[in-house]
């Protein structure tokens, strides 16, 4: 950190982590916080310094934690839900921890959960993760002559996929998981939206009093 922001993380922080050969309780503080990171969450924290919105300003502990977080899960539980919805034999991952996080989720064992619970156990198995560990995503199964999907099948897939991962972060986001949407009920939103022809998901949504 101070490699990288040199006179800022001086000013913020000072220039020596240690008085009286005892580490002072700003660096003790740092020090307690990455020890409960394993080193894959390190160096993502550290990529993600760059592309925040204030990159110039050193972060506290707290916010550092954050960006260690920050830009990771969201784009493994929309691939694991992409996954789940195509139940195609020939999907292809494209992300090493959300395959290694779906694994992990033993979703083929307890197919009967509903998305409020797979969303929080994929949540905290991504946290959990030891980065370092990650077995090979496999190569896709192609399968001979496979029919390709109609314009409606793709929609409701997009449609499927989407409202999965919509309402669940809008849920999660005010505390609240539940297992109002079954596959019964997602069904029946299904269709009317295709009724309706198609609207804007994001409005859809809204109309059936889902906070996006």
């Amino acid at each position: 950190m101070r490699k990288e922001y040199k006179q800022l993380w001086d000013n913020q922080y000072g220039s020596n982590p240690v008085k009286d050969d005892r580490l002072t309780s700003v660096a003790q503080n740092w020090v307690n916080t990455l020890g409960k990171l394993d080193a894959g969450l390190i160096r993502l924290g550290l990529d993600n310094l760059h592309v925040r919105s204030n990159p110039g300003f050193p972060p506290n502990p707290s916010e550092f934690v954050a960006l260690c977080y920050e830009m990771s899960f969201e784009p493994v539980i929309d691939e694991i839900f992409d996954y789940i919805n195509r139940k195609s034999d020939d999907f292809e991952w494209t992300s090493q921890l959300a395959y290694n996080v779906f694994i992990k989720m033993q979703y083929d064992k307890l197919k009967g959960e509903s998305s409020g619970v797979l969303y929080k156990r994929a949540e905290r198995i991504h946290r959990a993760i030891d980065r370092s560990d990650l077995v090979p995503v496999p190569d896709p199964v192609k399968q001979i002559e496979q029919k390709p999907l109609s314009d409606v099948e793709r929609k409701l897939n997009e449609f499927r996929l989407k409202i999965n991962c919509q309402f669940m972060k809008s849920k999660v986001a005010t505390g609240v998981i539940g297992d109002r949407i079954d596959n019964h009920e997602l069904k029946q939103w299904m269709v009317e939206w295709y009724e309706q022809g198609r609207p804007n998901i994001g409005d859809f949504l809204k109309g059936k009093g889902v906070k996006l």
